[in-house]
């Protein structure tokens, strides 16, 4: 037997119920704009650390096997030690900043 679902009733609730939920929900514009800054910088982080391995991969992928040996003893090794001296230079203290930032809001909360 099929049901009718044409005369559904749906219980919402109170109005006033509502406006709170509403007003947890909403969202301040600085809070906002943190957040729109702080994923910039870990999606910026993100696609340096990429591009900087997809570029020593490419780079041993293009030689001969004999030739990537060499590459990676001479030339690979040194270069992830100078990626990882680059990121944590520059990225270290704005993820650390973008860590501290989110965990002290939160406190306040």
């Amino acid at each position: 037997m099929a049901e009718d679902f044409t005369r559904l009733e749906v219980a919402w609730g109170d109005s006033a119920d509502l406006a709170t939920l509403a007003a947890r929900l909403e969202v301040d514009p600085k809070s906002r704009a943190t957040g729109r800054i702080a994923f910039g910088i870990l999606a910026i982080f993100g696609l340096t650390l990429l591009a900087l391995l997809l570029g020593g991969l490419l780079l041993v992928m293009s030689k001969t096997p004999a030739e990537a040996e060499q590459i990676v003893n001479k030339i690979l090794v040194p270069y992830l030690q100078e990626v990882r001296n680059f990121v944590s230079t520059l990225f270290g203290p704005l993820l650390a900043f973008i860590l501290g930032y989110y965990f002290a809001s939160h406190k306040d909360t």
